[in-house]
């Protein structure tokens, strides 16, 4: 096994002895009907933890397969030994470290498919994930638009994420986003698509097996926000529009004065006025910024930090037209 070292179970038979140990948590409490001894067997308690070891284990098993890239990690049946090395040298850090630093830790190393892996399986607040994200090296925004925040109304927390397209996906909220992200693995899986579709991309495996994608769902379906066992880092609460729109200017600014590139500062600027709810559609699907001069207009609106991410991505998008017609003439004259 991958993870099995001399003289240790493997991860599989930890898998197997803790999965047995919350279905035997499970039976006694159905059983009983009620907490058979607070102290060890409630649901906040053993099953909770069980769960989130389940998890957690989970996740080590698809971040040690992303960081080894290896695939089955052995070679005829048997660890390199800088395999083996490196596997329980991360094994400890993962036992030692929040997943919050190690996800921290691989955002500041651009890891972006390590980053979805941990923000896809573990709960995580909006302003963290913000945090997260502001460790990102500054670069082309489309390599994690499926992370960037979302706040298209104020204390609403179903729509946390936007993976692709707004002209081919709605706003998802977490459960939502790990089923769009497992879907994906499962049909790069099977190598076949929907009808008329198009064949997907080699997919990020964000769940181990069958067993670990039901789990995780579950998990997600009945997450408490209030218990800290279950969480990344701070119960998850939704931000408002202000605080997003004060990430993404932040970020275009940022971008600007690291790159000097104004098409890539309103690239972000339209991804977070997207991400806002500033956005309409057209029969055939397209789609368009759309309701800024609502906020323009408002004297309160254009000194908010939504209303100056709107002045700044119409100053871009001038600028942006402005040098494209300066580049028609002499290509013209050329021509």
């Amino acid at each position: 096994e991958k993870t099995e070292f001399k003289g240790c179970l493997s991860l599989e038979n930890l898998l197997v002895i803790f999965k047995e140990a919350l279905a035997r948590c499970d039976g006694l409490e159905e059983e009983s009907g009620v907490e058979a001894d607070p102290h060890w067997l409630s649901s906040r308690n053993a099953s909770s933890q069980l769960r989130n070891a389940i998890r957690r284990l989970g996740t080590f098993h698809l971040l040690l397969d992303h960081f080894t890239a290896t695939g089955s990690g052995t070679v005829n049946g048997q660890i390199p030994p800088s395999s083996e090395l490196y596997s329980r040298r991360f094994l400890c850090e993962f036992r030692q470290e929040s997943l919050i630093d190690i996800a921290s830790c691989a955002a500041a190393k651009g890891d972006i498919d390590a980053l979805t892996v941990l923000l896809a399986r573990h709960p995580v607040s909006m302003r963290d994930r913000m945090e997260l994200l502001d460790l990102v090296p500054l670069g082309e925004i489309s390599l994690y638009e499926h992370l960037l925040p979302c706040c298209v109304t104020d204390g609403r927390e179903d729509a946390q994420f936007l993976p692709t397209s707004p002209s081919k996906a709605n706003f998802l909220d977490a459960l939502q986003l790990f089923t769009f992200l497992s879907d994906l693995q499962l049909q790069s899986r099977r190598g076949s698509t929907k009808s008329g579709e198009e064949a997907p991309p080699p997919a990020l495996a964000i769940f181990t097996d069958d067993a670990d994608r039901e789990h995780v769902m579950h998990f997600w379906e009945g997450v408490d926000n209030d218990d800290p066992a279950t969480t990344i880092s701070d119960p998850p609460s939704a931000s408002t529009k202000e605080e997003v729109a004060t990430w993404y200017l932040k970020r275009a600014i940022d971008l600007h004065n690291e790159t000097g590139q104004v098409l890539s500062m309103k690239e972000v600027l339209e991804a977070g006025l997207i991400r806002l709810g500033f956005i309409s559609f057209a029969d055939d699907g397209a789609y368009e910024i759309s309701g800024l001069n609502d906020v323009s207009k408002s004297r309160e609106g254009s000194q908010s930090a939504v209303g100056k991410l709107i002045y700044l991505y119409s100053a871009a998008s001038l600028f942006c037209h402005i040098l494209v017609d300066k580049l028609k003439q002499p290509l013209s004259y050329n021509c």
